[in-house]
């Protein structure tokens, strides 16, 4: 049935959850997982801006400094599936966080979309929108969100019998 399932990621105990139904789901329908990080760019700042990490010499530009380090932090989240026999592929990119999960979708040729939330409620859902709201209202394929556990930072994987 679903092919490829698109874990977007932003390294929450929301996004571990998210990442453990997906591979659960990998496992059923003999699918692969694209783990994907989306950081998006202050205002005012490009891509091709140029900064100098402390520890660095030399300068890189703000787009392959998170970038790299974001596929880096994906790589070690991608190793238990991977263990697991579940191909895994990982990406980072920059950019508006829902854009850019939606494109990448596309892209993928994504089946469904598996993603956290952080459940916010009243105030702070108006001050700051919910990603997975724009995602499941926008996405041209189903979107299955799985509600962060605030008691624990990463979770064990859900039991799910399918």
């Amino acid at each position: 049935m679903w092919k490829t399932i698109l874990v977007p990621h932003d390294f929450s105990g929301g996004a571990a959850r998210a990442q453990a139904l997906a591979g659960t789901l990998a496992r059923k329908f003999d699918a692969r997982v694209v783990l994907l990080h989306v950081t998006p760019l202050p205002p005012g700042m490009l891509p091709s801006t140029l900064i100098q990490p402390n520890d660095a010499v030399t300068q890189v530009t703000v787009s392959e400094f998170t970038t790299r380090a974001a596929a880096e932090r994906l790589e070690s989240w991608a190793r238990p599936l991977r263990d697991e026999g579940v191909p895994v592929e990982v990406g980072a990119l920059l950019g508006g966080i829902a854009e850019t999960i939606l494109d990448e979708a596309k892209r993928v040729s994504a089946d469904v979309i598996v993603m956290g939330t952080h459940g916010r409620r009243g105030l702070a859902h108006l001050l700051l929108g919910s990603v997975a709201e724009k995602v499941v209202r926008q996405a041209d394929v189903p979107v299955i969100t799985v509600r962060s556990d605030a008691e624990a930072e990463a979770p064990d994987a859900p039991k799910i019998n399918l």
